[in-house]
């Protein structure tokens, strides 16, 4: 195991006390993978829509209610239609410079333009996500860091995948579901109104 360099672990330290969501409990965390997963071609995965996650959350999660949500994700959007869509929820997450769906293009993982405080911002994430039960998640190797790093606490952390069946995690007509979910995620606000 490898241990930060001190000035990153004191950046760490400073977001954590100054900007870090207060994370209320119990929690389960939900990490949304979008920005370029649709740039892919045929190897496109599929937008889920934030419901898709909170569902799945619940049936698997029938014993205990989670309504505290700590979510991670790299698409605004999605914290957007988490707490216009899901405001019986309480949304934990971190104020940060993220991406509009695909909009930053193929493989641009550093929305704020500055490496450092995307590095800042990971560590930030596997801390607070130490403080839950639950990951919800779609394929991404990011999300099993979130998961091991869970699993550091030493509790019972529960895991579940959102894309686990094979015939919705590629294809190429993934590539519309960024389209179809701002579409559905429209119509919804519309129905609410």
């Amino acid at each position: 195991a490898t241990r930060p360099q001190q000035w990153l672990r004191y950046e760490v330290y400073k977001y954590m006390s100054q900007h870090a969501p207060t994370i209320n409990l119990p929690c389960a965390a939900i990490h949304v993978r979008r920005a370029d997963v649709v740039l892919h071609g045929k190897f496109s995965r599929k937008y889920f829509p934030i419901s898709e996650y909170i569902k799945l959350l619940n049936v698997n999660m029938k014993d205990k209610k989670y309504t505290n949500i700590l979510l991670f994700t790299d698409d605004q959007n999605a914290i957007e239609e988490a707490i216009t869509l899901h405001p019986e929820y309480n949304w934990m997450y971190l104020n940060r410079t993220r991406h509009r769906g695909s909009s930053g293009g193929f493989e641009n993982q550093i929305p704020s333009g500055s490496p450092k405080d995307e590095v800042v911002l990971i560590l930030v994430t596997l801390r607070l996500a130490q403080q839950c039960d639950v990951l919800v998640h779609t394929t991404s190797s990011f999300a099993t860091a979130i998961h091991n790093s869970m699993l550091e606490t030493g509790r019972d952390i529960t895991r579940l995948q959102i894309d686990s069946d094979n015939r919705v995690r590629q294809h190429v007509n993934n590539s519309k579901t960024e389209i179809e979910l701002k579409e559905y995620v429209q119509k919804k606000r519309r129905e609410e109104q």
